[in-house]
């Protein structure tokens, strides 16, 4: 069942109370791992972050373990994927089949080659080391059939469905120029508010949430909804949906899942305490080192020194 814009939002608020328990985790392994990344709290763009970090054995970590998931996975060179078909398929059938699915693999793998699927591939294993992620698949522009996009965990939030699986997700857009909408979703359509705002003033902006549920009135059907609300008037700005195998426009993995949890938990999480300790101890060595070079006699001057 379609929700209404007021309805989307309420729905939106659920998820995003539920995940702000897993935030300040999830923080931890930022300040320690990924300072270059937009955090979970406030944060000033191009900012210094990596003050707090005295052992980069982490980070060096992080990066080997995406690059032998990425290797192992999604080889950038090699074609990791294949069409062939069932088994329900008869014999006399298959060699032919198969010489049309071969055709299609090369044109679908032509598609992803000259796609941006190999670096957004990077950010989303990166973010599969903390335990999950969100990755949107879209059309794409400038005569690119695909357009992938790893959505930050920052502006990302989770639901679940009737049977406990990721069923909805639903994404942060802040600060999108009015003006700019029908540019990113043609068939979008602009309230009347939001003409209003935008009267006069071509760099008005707006927030947006941007949502992908099931509908589950056929269970036997993939249904999807995608739809796109403003959060200032509830208006819906795009009201779509997608039917059959593939209709999810998100891919949504998990590393592993406790019991009765939505978000999973990753290799990040398991050391974090290791990474506290070892980041500590570094810490406390660099102290003990800046000592015996300046020695005991080196004071803060506050103005007043009793010798």
């Amino acid at each position: 069942m379609k929700l209404s814009g007021a309805a989307l939002l309420k729905r939106f608020s659920k998820a995003k109370n539920a995940r702000s328990n897993w935030e300040d985790l999830w923080q931890d392994i930022y300040d320690f791992v990924l300072p270059a990344r937009e955090g979970f709290y406030q944060s000033v763009p191009g900012e210094e972050r990596s003050e707090e970090i005295f052992d980069e054995t982490a980070l060096v970590s992080l990066a080997d373990f995406v690059s032998r998931i990425k290797q192992g996975i999604v080889p950038s060179h090699s074609l990791w994927w294949l069409f062939e078909p069932g088994k329900e398929i008869g014999k006399s059938a298959i060699r032919k089949l198969q010489a049309e699915l071969t055709e299609v693999t090369a044109f679908v793998w032509d598609a992803i080659g000259n796609s941006n699927f190999d670096n957004e591939a990077q950010e989303l294993i990166t973010d599969l080391g903390i335990g999950w992620s969100t990755m949107i698949i879209e059309c794409g522009i400038d005569g690119k059939l695909l357009n992938f996009k790893t959505v930050p965990q920052s502006h990302t939030f989770w639901d679940t469905g009737p049977f406990k699986m990721v069923d909805g997700v639903f994404r942060i857009r802040e600060g999108v120029r009015i003006a700019d909408i029908q540019t990113i979703w043609p068939d979008a359509t602009i309230s009347d508010a939001l003409k209003a705002k935008l009267n006069g003033n071509s760099e008005a902006e707006t927030n947006l949430i941007e949502a992908s549920y099931r509908d589950w009135d056929d269970l036997n059907t993939q249904r999807y909804i995608y739809q796109v609300v403003a959060s200032e008037d509830k208006s819906l700005v795009l009201d779509s949906e997608e039917s059959g195998l593939g209709a999810r426009p998100y891919v949504t993995p998990r590393w592993s899942v406790a019991a009765g949890e939505v978000y999973g938990r990753g290799p990040l999480i398991a050391a974090l305490p290791a990474i506290r300790t070892t980041n500590l101890v570094t810490e406390m060595i660099l102290e003990n080192s800046q000592m015996a070079i300046s020695g005991l006699w080196q004071i803060d001057d506050d103005g007043d020194i009793n010798v």
